[in-house]
């Protein structure tokens, strides 16, 4: 009687790991892109926050708001902007990360001095390889921003 292993025996066991291994990174890959995708989304819910808050404050005696930029072959991004009559770029761009982008996007995001949206928006970020994973920010009428 033999003792060990044989050649097939052995060529199975190491199919076997590389298939759950596999299947483990591709997992791993997935999550890291939503925890992203879910990053990018709290991270502008925040922003839209602080720039609620210097609708409300008045901050510079302003109405404040949100310009979002979605354009093929650039990183969709979103910036601060100020106004009365016509509104105007007052900081830098935020891009969202590579793999992201927006699904639709409504045009400017404004504040009045209450700090109610003119307009309610929702917002859908989703992510550029799985199109059906998706954050949706919305701003109700009553100036509720919520992250879904």
């Amino acid at each position: 009687m033999r003792k060990g292993f044989t050649l097939i025996e052995l060529l199975l066991t190491l199919g076997i790991v590389v298939i759950l291994s596999t299947i483990g990174v591709l997992s791993l890959v997935g999550y890291r892109s939503q925890q992203s995708l879910r990053a990018a989304s709290q991270k502008f819910v925040t922003f839209a926050r602080d720039v609620q808050q210097k609708s409300i404050s008045q901050e510079g005696g302003l109405q404040w708001g949100v310009r979002f930029t979605h354009q093929a072959g650039v990183r969709d991004s979103y910036q601060l902007i100020n106004g009365v009559s016509t509104f105007n770029p007052a900081g830098s761009l935020v891009a969202l990360p590579s793999n992201a982008e927006f699904a639709v996007v409504y045009g400017d995001l404004v504040f009045n001095r209450l700090g109610l949206p003119l307009s309610p928006t929702t917002l859908i970020m989703r992510l550029k390889a799985n199109p059906g994973v998706t954050r949706t920010i919305t701003i109700n009428a009553q100036g509720l921003i919520r992250e879904q």
